[in-house]
């Protein structure tokens, strides 16, 4: 077996190294094919590249199982024959992922399914990979997709149009048109982006414009000057007459330039009488004007012979005489096509000077600058005339004049001879301009010249003394921002980076690619290099020239650099070493210089220990896990975390299993990089690697870190769920499963996990969502002793509008747990009460709503009667509570004012009729009246609303103002007779509490309480009395507002109706009551000396 390469550069090594396959494959020579890392990289890559010409399909199986990734990138690069048609038994998914990925390191798995994606066209056997990812990656599935056949993305494209990645998706556009009319019937109502579309004009104009049509102008994208000109070469008419749908979406001037003259008559009687448009044509009008004049010099210059000069002269005597009357974009048009078609080099003296005074006027337009295309295009014809003329060219000329890939265009219509004269000419000038120029400008035009060789095909090695003029400029160089230009231009020409080498040596003296070049140009200049030690071994490019010389100069340069290394350790290491020594030297180092328990190291052994720890993953193939926690405890940790977390993100699913046997010992940060190692690669068979480290692992938060990952991972599947009919359900019930494994072996001391459930309810995928609320109560039950049972924000407020989502017997049990048998010893926070009040209100339909308040407000109530009088700390809690839970629900009721059902309150007439049955009225008469006054009048607005359907313009008060006051004069005389006259004080507080519920306005108030006064004059007079005692409280009513009164504010006028007030004041002054006049006597005191009514005493 072959050690070594013959040839000195790079490129003659690859050249015998290719003929050593060629001979092993012609002689068919018998190697022994396993991947020993103790040869050398030669040996092993000569197997590898043996097996793939002979198509070994076994050992490049193996190769890919490999641990060095110098081999396994060998292999796929020239195993391309695999993915065809007989060797299908191996490039299918089902072999892939259940026999070769499991084995394989993480960046060989990518780098083999990048192979298959890029070079498989069997559309079967794409849509194969597609539907077996699609059930268990659904994101690989995806990059699968756009390559399958158009059938089958067509049928498929509508489930899966919301989970394609944009790009993707916008990449099916070109295949097929339905993609994109099925795009935008999903999209139809939402945030469309048809401007990714628009070359779809090109193709299917017609279909395109059909959609367009139909979408609202805030859908419609905006034609820039390229696709509106491509509309109106497509299919103008139809921008053009429905030019107000497109018109502030399209460039108006592209648009008027490319407007069919043939119909712009029909087009502007159409739109004639638009004022707004006419501002837009009155230029347009003369641009068609100016077509029409200048379509017969077009049509001229197309019918000229460009060999008969006195046709062409002509020509240019008539646009010359007309040059006035044209158009700019007219003028440039012509130039371009007479300079396309004619040869001006040939032209004779009169036909050149006409061609130059058309030059000059054309100079003349400011409006264009002398970079101009076209104008660019006649200064190159005029500077390659006068050469090839030997006439004298203007310095001024020659400064405007550039250098750049038209040239390759201008010398297309000149002569081999006319070729080198023009050549030698320029690079002459470009050299005086070189001698002559300052510093600065020289690099512009060595860069020039550059651009001068290369569009005339000319090879530098030709002119020496452009290369000597460059060397000597190099030399005189001292701004590093020159060196960066000269960078640019070096790495753009191989005969350049070759002959130009030691000056790439002074501008990049510590650059990887510098040495780089050193081995395929001249690697005997690396040896006094490597004595200096300028390599930056830092480098990303350093491992790249490493490897090479451990590959092809193992011998010799490899192991100069390796002793040379080796001295240095101690005093300046580099990556370099660890890349360069075999794999046996290099454990050996790696153990002699681990650290350990001893504090007496010093400091050189602690710098070369934390390089080895920082840099150790750059070594193929990677080291074990063990070895790399050597260097993890003796030092700070930091530094061997990049190196830990490389190798673990390299290992195959085998390898990682076989790793976290051991898994129980090692530090904790390191089993935690382990988890996100593990989450972060999707070929793992997570479940079962996660499983093993839940039971072996002893830290708590290793196993809440699991949760928390595993959590997450049923969690991406909410936002997509309702969008796809059939993909996630498998896998959101397998995520499901394993979290649900993980919830029942929780440990009694992991209540840092139960406490964070609640936060991950609304996460969730609704069709999980009762399933977890069920678990975690029952896990939180069971963790009685450390978890908090009644916390401040109880379990259910975190489900928020997601309450339907659980099953309401749960619920019932919940909130029988955690409120109702606390009811009488804690006092509910908003939180609770919240709860309570979300388990009737989640529920929209009255049914729903009974059976919620059946199953969990009764007995919530029925509890609190019971303990309705104890007491605790002096303090009857359980009232305390039922007070705030009623009116609670009182108020939220009022949210059915400002939706589209019936009023009914079905509801809060069970919950009257309870408290009514089971409670003192008397007693608790605040609680109870109010709530029936509401009940009353959601009686009264439901039976209005059956007569007559209110809208939302309606003050509904105002229309229901008279059966109100008829039903509060009814109650209102019931429980004067029930409770004897003093009744009103209370009854006064439960009207305006409740009036203020619903938002009733001073207006309506004042309106109310007049038709009141009206129905008392039926009333006895004792009740007349009461009645306009308790309208006169009502009256001087004002509500607190603690900051307009502490900050001084004024009132807001359009709350209050001060005319409303007076008049009904003025009416109830009129009573014949003395008593009544009384109270507006207090009334007018209070208004004058600015006393609240409540500084009075009731008379």
């Amino acid at each position: 077996m072959c050690t070594t390469i013959q040839g000195e550069t790079q490129g003659q090594k690859h050249k015998n190294f290719n003929k050593l396959v060629l001979k092993a494959v012609g002689n068919k020579k018998v190697f022994n094919y396993t991947i020993d890392y103790e040869d050398t990289d030669i040996e092993n890559l000569l197997k590898v590249d043996v097996a793939c010409h002979t198509r070994n399909v076994d050992f490049v199986l193996e190769v890919f199982k490999c641990e060095d990734i110098l081999f396994v990138s060998r292999a796929i690069r020239h195993g391309t024959w695999l993915v065809e048609p007989e060797y299908a038994h191996v490039i299918n998914p089902q072999y892939l992922y259940s026999q070769l990925f499991p084995y394989i390191m993480s960046e060989a798995r990518n780098k083999l399914l990048l192979l298959i994606r890029l070079n498989l066209r069997d559309p079967k056997r794409i849509e194969y990979f597609f539907n077996y990812l699609e059930k268990t990656d659904t994101n690989a599935a995806m990059k699968w997709f756009p390559k399958c056949s158009i059938q089958f993305i067509l049928s498929r494209l509508h489930n899966n149009i919301h989970i394609l990645p944009e790009h993707i998706l916008f990449r099916l556009f070109f295949h097929s048109f339905e993609a994109f009319k099925i795009y935008c019937d999903v999209f139809c109502k939402k945030s469309l982006k048809v401007h990714k579309a628009l070359f779809l004009i090109k193709s299917n104009g017609e279909e395109f414009f059909d959609i367009l049509d139909q979408l609202g102008t805030e859908h419609i994208p905006i034609f820039n000057k390229k696709f509106t000109k491509l509309a109106m070469k497509v299919c103008p008419h139809r921008l053009m007459f429905n030019f107000h749908h497109y018109q502030n979406h399209i460039d108006i001037q592209c648009f008027i330039k490319y407007i069919k003259l043939e119909r712009f008559e029909e087009f502007q009687s159409k739109y004639s009488n638009n004022e707004k448009l006419i501002s837009y044509f009155l230029k347009g009008r003369q641009n068609v004007q100016n077509l029409c004049e200048g379509k017969y010099i077009l049509d001229a210059l197309g019918s000229c012979d460009p060999n008969n000069k006195v046709e062409v002269t002509n020509l240019l005597i008539i646009f010359k005489k007309n040059f006035s009357q044209f158009s700019k974009d007219l003028i440039f048009k012509f130039i371009n096509k007479f300079l396309s078609k004619c040869n001006v080099y040939q032209f004779n003296r009169v036909t050149w000077n006409m061609y130059i005074d058309v030059f000059k006027e054309i100079m003349n337009i400011k409006q264009y600058s002398e970079k101009n295309k076209t104008n660019q295009s006649i200064m190159q014809s005029t500077v390659f005339y006068e050469i090839i003329h030997n006439e004298i060219i203007s310095e001024d000329i020659m400064m405007k004049f550039q250098f750049d890939n038209s040239l390759r265009v201008a010398r297309k219509k000149l002569s081999n001879k006319e070729i080198q004269i023009v050549f030698n000419f320029l690079l002459t000038f470009a050299l005086l301009q070189i001698k002559k120029t300052t510093q600065q400008n020289k690099v512009i035009w060595i860069e020039n010249m550059f651009v001068l060789f290369k569009v005339w095909n000319r090879s530098m090695q030709e002119y020496p003394l452009f290369n000597i003029e460059v060397v000597k400029v190099l030399q005189e160089l001292q701004n590093r921002s020159d060196y960066e230009k000269l960078k640019y231009l070096y790495y753009k020409n191989r005969f350049w980076r070759r002959y130009l080498l030691n000056e790439n040596i002074v501008i990049e003296p510590n650059s990887s690619n510098t040495f780089i070049n050193m081995l395929k140009h001249n690697p005997r200049l690396l040896v006094p290099f490597q004595k200096k030690n300028v390599i930056n071994s830092e480098k990303k490019l350093a491992a790249v020239f490493y490897r090479k010389l451990r590959t092809y100069w193992s011998d010799s340069l490899g192991q100069q650099f390796k002793d040379f290394f080796y001295t240095m350790l101690h005093q300046s290491p580099s990556v370099g070493l660890y890349i360069l020594l075999s794999r046996i030297e290099l454990h050996h180092l790696i153990q002699h210089n681990a650290p350990t328990n001893k504090h007496n190291e010093n400091v050189n052994g602690i710098t070369v220990q934390i390089h080895i720890a920082r840099y150790m993953h750059k070594v193929y193939p990677k080291l074990p896990i063990k070895m790399t926690l050597m260097y993890y405890k003796g030092i700070p940790m930091i530094h061997a975390f990049s190196s830990i977390n490389s190798i673990l993100h390299g290992m195959s699913t085998c390898q990682m299993e076989e790793t976290i046997e051991c898994f129980d010992t090692w530090p904790e940060q390191v089993q935690k990089l382990c988890i996100w190692v593990i989450f972060s690669q999707p070929h793992y068979d997570k479940r079962k690697i996660l499983l093993t480290i839940w039971q072996k692992t002893n830290y708590s938060s290793i196993r809440a870190e699991i949760f928390k990952k595993s959590m997450r991972s049923l969690c991406i599947y909410k936002d997509i769920e309702l969008n796809v009919k059939y993909n996630y359900i498998v896998m959101i019930s397998e995520e499901w499963q394993f979290l649900q494994f993980l919830m029942d072996n929780l440990r009694k001391d992991e209540s840092l996990i139960v406490d964070k459930f609640p936060s991950y309810f609304q996460r969730l995928p609704r069709m999980k969502a009762s399933d977890f609320c069920l678990k975690s109560y029952q896990i939180t039950k069971n963790f009685t002793s450390q978890c908090k049972i009644f916390p401040r924000k109880p379990l259910m407020h975190y489900f928020g509008g997601g309450l339907h989502l659980v099953d309401i017997d749960l619920l019932a049990a919940m909130v029988n747990d955690i409120i109702t048998r606390r009811l009488w010893t804690t006092k509910m926070n908003n939180h609770h009460l919240d709860v309570v009040t979300s388990c009737l209100y989640t529920w929209k339909d009255d049914a729903e709503q009974m059976v919620s308040f059946r199953k969990i407000i009764a007995p919530l109530f029925e509890k609190a009667y019971e303990k309705w009088d104890t007491k605790i700390v002096n303090c009857k809690l359980a009232q305390l509570n039922i007070n705030n839970i009623v009116t609670l629900l009182n108020k939220q009721y009022q949210s059915y004012l400002d939706s589209k059902s019936n009023f009914s309150p079905s509801v809060l007439t069970v919950l009257l009729e309870s408290l009514e049955n089971n409670l003192s009225v008397k007693e608790n008469y605040m609680i109870i009246r109010s709530l029936k006054l509401a009940v009353e009048y959601f009686k009264i607005l439901s039976k209005a609303n059956a007569i007559v359907k209110f809208d939302e313009n309606t003050n509904i008060f105002d229309q229901t103002s008279l059966s109100f006051a008829e039903m509060c004069i009814n109650i209102f005389c019931d429980d004067v007779a029930i409770y004897g006259n003093s009744i009103w004080r209370l009854f006064y507080h439960a009207l305006q509490d409740m009036l203020d519920r619903f938002d009733v306005k001073k207006h309506t108030q004042y309106k109310i309480y007049n038709l009141m006064l009206d129905l008392s004059s039926e009333l006895t007079p004792e009740l007349n009395y009461q009645v306009h005692v308790l309208i006169f409280e009502l009256t001087l009513y004002k509500a607190d507002n603690f900051m307009h009164n502490l900050f001084g504010y004024d009132s807001d006028d359009s709350e209050n109706d001060d005319e409303g007030q007076e008049n009904l004041l003025t009416r109830i002054k009129t009573h014949h009551s003395n008593k009544v006049k009384a109270y507006h006597s207090k009334c007018v005191l209070s208004n004058l000396y600015d006393l609240h009514y409540d500084k009075f005493k009731y008379v």
